[in-house]
């Protein structure tokens, strides 16, 4: 075995036993730290997600509103080259 007198084996570990606490601990420290941005981090591709959709929407309704004013403007200029031509 060690060496070492009974009380420092003990002390020793104790130590050992510390030392295993606390790294158990800051694991668990930091697993629960990855939980909690993941969690967010999923919550927030959501709302980019849905933020997109509404953003696709809005684009198409836009798109449709120049479709038609451009269609507008392209009768009015066939309008006013069929009435000079008369």
């Amino acid at each position: 075995m060690s060496n070492l007198p009974p009380a420092k084996r003990a002390i020793s570990r104790r130590e050992t036993e510390l030392e295993f606490t606390v790294l158990v601990g800051f694991q668990a420290l930091l697993l629960g730290i990855f939980v909690f941005l993941f969690t967010r981090l999923d919550k927030r591709v959501d709302q980019i997600a849905s933020d997109i959709k509404d953003l696709r929407r809005d684009l198409a309704e836009e798109f449709r509103v120049q479709r038609a004013e451009i269609a507008a403007q392209v009768t009015a200029i066939a309008a006013a080259i069929n009435a000079s031509r008369t």
